[in-house]
């Protein structure tokens, strides 16, 4: 694996997954206990990393407007890693809301 897959799994291994405060929104945890992303695929090509992810957590507070159910809700995610040199110097992220809103209701 290169250094730039690497800092990409790294990024969500210890920024999401390790539930740094200071990288991720207080609302995730507050909202979704046991959250993990789960990264299924990554593919490298130039100084670019994308990522193909499963989100999920146990629904335990208001989130998105929707009260807690306490159901294990889970959606897919995508995020495409730039780098200069070792270090992320942009990412672009995308989620499947409306399939995350449709288990919240």
């Amino acid at each position: 694996m290169t250094r730039q897959k690497d800092q990409a799994r790294r990024f969500y291994e210890r920024l999401w997954d390790a539930h740094d405060t200071g990288a991720i929104p207080s609302v995730l945890h507050a909202a979704l206990g046991d959250y993990r992303c789960v990264i299924d695929e990554l593919v490298e090509e130039s100084n670019k990393v994308f990522a193909r992810m499963t989100f999920t957590g146990v629904h335990r507070g208001e989130f998105l407007g929707y009260p807690p159910s306490d159901r294990r809700v889970s959606w897919a995610g995508s995020a495409l890693f730039t780098f200069d040199g070792d270090l992320i110097s942009d990412i672009w992220v995308l989620g499947d809301l409306k399939g995350l809103e449709a288990q919240l209701r």
